[in-house]
């Protein structure tokens, strides 16, 4: 997985394609700054593909939960175990 985050230029180019295809969601500079603080640790590529994705299923603009992808958070457990695996050398 890459750690590319996206930039504001990248969000800005994201509001305009969907722009493009939803004439009525305004690109405001509200919108970009919310949608930049919300956007700002994900991985650019992913989002526009999943904008991509969207656009040709749904006859509504997306939300920021439509396009965002959020990483499970690890269990107590998960993290002991993983913490053990590591101490017997499972991991480098």
């Amino acid at each position: 997985m890459s750690s590319t985050l996206m930039t504001k230029r990248q969000v800005i180019h994201l509001l305009s394609f969907l722009n493009d295809v939803y004439p009525n969601l305004e690109v405001t500079q509200s919108r970009i700054d919310t949608w930049f603080a919300l956007m700002k640790n994900q991985n650019p590529a992913t989002v526009m593909r999943k904008a991509e994705d969207y656009v040709l299923r749904n006859t509504y603009p997306p939300s920021v939960a439509d396009l965002i992808t959020i990483k499970p958070k690890k269990s107590r457990t998960q993290i002991e175990h993983e913490k053990m695996l590591k101490e017997v050398g499972y991991f480098d």
